[in-house]
């Protein structure tokens, strides 16, 4: 599982250092702690990519980075208007 994947962070604890990422279509929440970060700043609603891998845990996403700072709704929203 080597392949970077896109989403966005759904769901950020800041006080408790982890979230939850979710792909654009998908149900499934994938966990990620502040310490998988590879750059950019945390933030819900952040497009972010990833890889998937194993942890103690479970399948979490890993190696995260932040591309856009942006609302993932609203680029949706703004793709989609072109």
């Amino acid at each position: 599982m080597n392949d970077r994947m896109s989403g966005f962070i759904d769901v950020w604890f800041e006080e408790r250092g982890f979230g939850f990422i979710r792909i654009d279509g998908e149900k499934k929440n994938f966990y990620f702690h502040r310490s998988y970060m590879r750059s950019g700043k945390i933030r819900q609603g952040a497009l972010v990519q990833f890889t998937l891998g194993k942890t103690s845990r479970g399948l979490c996403a890993l190696d995260v980075e932040v591309i856009s700072a942006a609302e993932a709704g609203l680029l949706s929203a703004l793709d989609g208007a072109q």
